[in-house]
């Protein structure tokens, strides 16, 4: 068989060498053998670079021994060249098969794949091809362990066709619990403990209680509180006797890179009084510090660079509200509402809530809130405690802005009453307001 080979390869050569040596042109081949390697040189170590189908035709550029040289299209459409085996070529054109229609030999079932054929009409080559497995035909599920909240359970069908088995798992059930139980109370000195346990298995699930809170007892001032700096209080809780500490602080303060409305407003305050700070941007930065410090050495203030405390902030408003012009300064408008309650805390601190309401005025903005002894006072003197706002309040009805403040008890010292006004700067016209004065009566 092999010395057969070899003549058929001899004799395509010499075919080739003849027809080549018989025209100038290149001869026209057919490839024999599907999926043909075309190389890019004339050696079978060679790099593959395209393959070629069989019955696909080539152009025979020239013979080396058991290669030729040959130009082909491939699948993009581009023409190119390479080297192919000359037992991978003929001059005859190779045969077309007619195909029958496939024929079934052996039907496929759930455990065996099928096969069907068809022949060449006209030279009667026959091909099999695989038919795939048919699908199992399950029967129904049978339950062969039932699931548990402790483990799951398992079901199990059978093919009718073929008897296999098919098992599926079925997951775990949930818990069913009971009701808590406490097993340690919590406490303001200790957390506690509950549980529950599942009425089917006996899982026992517990639960952390948060530890209560202390309950206060008498405040006892441990620092002051001042305008220039934060103070500190402490109570002992009266169920366990803890020491509870609180740092009450002075408000409001700003410090180096602070951005928002307070910002804005110090800035807009600065300048109206002839401190230029730049760019108003609300974002506290040198130039903030500079115009500050220029401000507070013109008004005999201790200022630290990069921190402006609450007592120079209320310097810097109560001579922003002594600068405002005559014109400007339009007093009460009853559409600009306060309240101030305070909060309920006893010591040397007071404490307050503040609630500011637009009904039906012009769109405004919130410049400060101010706090003068007694229960009448014009805020246009020295007596004056500034809490600045940061926020606008828009025109109609229930616009209102709220916040919290803290001041030192000392700050109403010899004071039957302190009284608050909010002083607003009107957004079109540039006209300062006042609300009504909220009031609060000191104890005694």
């Amino acid at each position: 068989m092999k010395i057969m080979n070899r003549m058929i390869v001899a004799l395509t050569a010499l075919l080739l060498v003849a027809a080549l040596a018989t025209s100038a042109l290149a001869v026209t081949m057919y490839v024999t053998t599907d999926q043909a390697k075309v190389r890019e040189s004339n050696s079978k170590n060679s790099e593959v670079i395209s393959r070629l189908p069989e019955g696909g035709s080539v152009e025979v550029l020239e013979t080396d021994g058991n290669w030729s040289y040959i130009e082909y299209v491939n699948k993009k459409g581009k023409t190119r060249t390479g080297w192919i085996a000359n037992k991978h070529l003929s001059n005859a054109k190779p045969h077309k098969h007619t195909w029958s229609d496939w024929r079934i030999t052996r039907q496929p079932t759930c455990a065996k794949t099928g096969l069907k054929e068809h022949t060449c009409t006209t030279c009667g080559v026959t091909k099999t091809k695989e038919i795939e497995r048919a699908k199992h035909q399950w029967g129904k599920w049978t339950v062969t362990k039932k699931a548990t909240c402790a483990a799951a359970g398992e079901k199990v069908t059978t093919c009718k066709k073929c008897g296999k088995k098919g098992k599926k798992k079925i997951e775990k059930t949930g818990h069913s619990y009971g009701e808590w139980a406490v097993e340690k109370p919590a406490t303001c000195a200790d957390k506690g403990m509950r549980s529950r346990t599942c009425k089917v298995c006996g899982d026992k699930e517990t639960e952390e209680l948060e530890q209560l809170a202390h309950t206060p007892g008498p405040w006892t001032t441990l620092v002051p509180l001042t305008r220039e700096a934060d103070g500190e209080r402490a109570y002992k809780c009266t169920v366990c006797g803890m020491e509870v500490r609180e740092t009450v602080k002075a408000e409001p303060s700003l410090a180096r890179k602070d951005k928002g409305e307070l910002v804005k407003t110090v800035q807009n305050m600065l300048n109206a009084l002839g401190y230029n700070v730049g760019k108003v941007d609300g974002i506290y930065g040198g130039k903030l510090d500079a115009a500050f410090a220029q401000f507070a050495r013109d008004n005999d203030l201790v200022f630290a660079e990069g921190w402006i405390k609450p007592a120079q902030l209320d310097a810097l408003v109560s001579a922003w509200v002594k600068s405002i012009p005559g014109e400007k300064w339009m007093g009460v408008n009853d559409s600009l509402v306060l309240t101030a309650d305070p909060d309920g805390k006893p010591g040397d601190v007071l404490s307050f809530n503040w609630i500011l309401t637009n009904d039906g005025y012009d769109p405004c903005t919130l410049k400060a809130v101010l706090m003068g002894k007694g229960a009448d006072h014009d805020f246009r003197g020295d007596d004056i405690v500034a809490l600045l706002g940061d926020e606008a309040l828009k025109a109609g009805i229930a616009n209102s802005l709220g916040g919290a403040f803290s001041i030192p008890a000392t700050a109403a010292e010899d004071a039957e009453a302190l009284s608050f006004r909010a002083v607003v700067e009107n957004n079109k016209t540039g006209e300062i307001w006042l609300s009504n004065a909220a009031t609060y009566k000191m104890a005694g």
